[in-house]
């Protein structure tokens, strides 16, 4: 398949890198937040932790370090999928 400089660019966009507290508020709000692949998507579990979970297996890593500094990741890893809210 070949792949037009307009879809690469128009991709790249939605890859823009977020630090620790603009992803948070994107899952907040809805957004789809990825760690590398889809396969990882960033959530917030019921008692409220972002953590980053594997969509084949369940298996779950805190978003950040425990004193919540750091991310689990290089910020240049972490990206959008969709820039619009999911509506439930």
């Amino acid at each position: 398949m070949l792949i037009t400089a307009l879809s690469l660019q128009s991709k790249l966009k939605q890859m823009e890198i977020m630090n620790i507290q603009e992803i948070k508020i994107a899952v907040d709000k809805g957004i789809l937040v990825n760690y590398k692949t889809p396969t990882y998507r960033v959530i917030k579990d019921s008692i409220n932790q972002y953590l980053i979970m594997c969509s084949i297996n369940g298996s779950c890593i805190g978003l950040t370090n425990i004193g919540g500094d750091k991310l689990n990741g290089h910020e240049s890893d972490f990206y959008y999928e969709n820039p619009h809210p999911q509506r439930e």
